[in-house]
């Protein structure tokens, strides 16, 4: 049937007339990847500041405690020179050479008039000095006789390297000053 007036209407430059247009279709996934985009960015950046927030933190309770670290690491020496000087001590108790004993075998075996002035104890060993009173050639053989008769002793010479005379001097009132070194035998640690 024939129209009842022209068709002025250009086809191709209307608009569409679906629900639902192509533009549209194409523009929501890439609308959607932009938007799942921007929403990554936000999220790394939002983990981004809280790392770097973590970080300052760390780094101030670092700040913080390395004033506490270097005391703890001060008192750790103190403590270790302390252990030291402890352990030193134990060492020195533990041993078996005992000076009461070593003082009660002198005055036991001490020939007569024989006179001990003094006794020095040190790392290294003992040091007895005293004086005798008999003639140079009396003194010499009763000294040496000393000095083995406490080196065979089983209370003393065990505990000593060696026993040596080391000294022999007469003094202005005729007696004669000795002394005699104990050289002790190294711990067994």
């Amino acid at each position: 049937m024939p129209h009842w007036h022209v068709d002025c209407r250009l086809v191709a430059e209307l608009p569409e007339d679906r629900v639902v247009g192509t533009r549209f279709l194409i523009n929501a996934p890439f609308a959607s990847l932009a938007l799942a985009t921007l929403l990554f960015a936000a999220w790394e950046g939002y983990r981004d500041i809280t790392v770097r927030q973590q970080i300052v933190d760390w780094e101030r309770r670092l700040g913080d405690t390395s004033v506490a670290m270097r005391d703890v690491d001060r008192m750790q020496a103190e403590y270790a020179a302390e252990s030291a000087k402890i352990d030193g001590a134990a060492a020195v108790i533990k041993t078996p050479f005992v000076i009461s004993e070593f003082v009660g075998a002198l005055g036991r075996t001490l020939p007569p008039k024989m006179v001990v002035d003094l006794i020095e104890w040190g790392d290294t060993g003992i040091v007895v000095r005293g004086t005798l009173h008999e003639s140079s050639e009396r003194a010499a053989l009763l000294l040496g006789g000393y000095v083995k008769q406490l080196h065979d002793d089983p209370r003393v010479g065990p505990h000593f390297l060696n026993i040596v005379l080391s000294g022999l001097e007469r003094s202005k009132d005729e007696s004669l000053a000795f002394e005699i070194t104990f050289h002790m035998r190294p711990r067994a640690e």
